[in-house]
């Protein structure tokens, strides 16, 4: 079970960013700073940022020393931060992920969606919809904890082939068992 339910504690002030008759089931924070390996995200276009790098551990020795190949890192320590073109739902969600790497971001399923939802520091906060994905558009979603603080860690998978691992929760897992048992049941554990 999660630390606090925020269904009960945000549900009203979620209400306005919800389709009418659409029923909140679970929701919570993404831990937006927390990244994988996103070679397989980055694939079609490429991070022009990011030099090309070998298969191997290592990607070479200069004068600096050992030049470590920085996806295989992430890998090992985050896993994959998903995988599918820019265009797919894994693509589109990570995008959206990536856009809010500084600031609040919170997820919601509800009987119709899957959202990220964009929360601002006000009291009574306000909610608006960032990302959305309909229920049908996901295959599945399945808790796959990392080592290093990230035992909250979900994989979604899609209709479409690809796929998006968020971080849920730090060390509680009840907040990623949570999300879930709410979109392969549409019914989730307060």
């Amino acid at each position: 079970m999660p630390l606090f339910n925020a269904v009960k504690i945000y549900g009203n002030d979620v209400a306005p960013v919800l389709e009418p008759g659409e029923r909140l089931l679970a929701m919570g924070m993404v831990h937006t700073h927390y990244s994988g390996d996103t070679s397989a995200l980055e694939s079609e276009g490429g991070d022009p940022h990011r030099p090309a790098s070998s298969q191997g551990l290592v990607d070479g020795v200069d004068w600096t020393g050992v030049q470590y190949n920085q996806d295989r890192v992430n890998r090992a320590i985050g896993g994959s931060s998903g995988s599918g073109s820019a265009a797919s739902w894994g693509g589109q969600a990570w995008q959206a992920i990536k856009a809010r790497a500084v600031g609040n971001l919170d997820w919601a399923v509800t009987d119709r969606r899957l959202l990220l939802l964009d929360k601002d520091n006000a009291n009574p906060p306000t909610f608006s919809v960032h990302f959305a994905v309909p229920r049908e558009a996901i295959r599945s979603a399945r808790r796959r904890g990392k080592i290093l603080f990230q035992w909250g860690r979900v994989e979604v998978r899609f209709a479409d082939d690809s796929m998006v691992a968020m971080v849920l929760a730090i060390v509680d897992v009840g907040a990623a068992r949570n999300f879930v048992r709410a979109l392969e049941t549409g019914a989730a554990r307060g």
